[in-house]
């Protein structure tokens, strides 16, 4: 789900929800259009998109924490105690 970095303070008005200036957020892009459209009409700019960080980095810039979520996204199992490489190998199998 996309990330966005809250600008200003504002309220949710469907989840009633108090987000926070530099709190990082997680919506969907339909739910986000509906928000920054209703916050338009006070001055807008509440909200702006966080790129995700793991899409810019190779395989083998990724932490063993970011592999195993890569990897779980993917739904691949892998040992509890995999070192980098393992982990890697098994990232990088799952294109095959």
């Amino acid at each position: 789900m996309p990330k966005f970095k809250v600008m200003k303070s504002f309220i949710d008005t469907h989840s009633k929800e108090e987000y926070t200036e530099n709190q990082e957020i997680e919506m969907t892009v339909e739910r986000s259009i509906e928000a920054a459209t209703n916050l338009a009409k006070f001055g807008g700019g509440f909200f702006v998109a966080v790129e995700d960080e793991t899409a810019l980095k190779t395989p083998n810039d990724l932490t063993v924490a970011e592999l195993k979520v890569e990897l779980e996204k993917l739904n691949i199992d892998y040992p509890s105690d995999a070192k980098k490489a393992e982990l890697l190998a098994l990232f990088e199998g799952a294109g095959e």
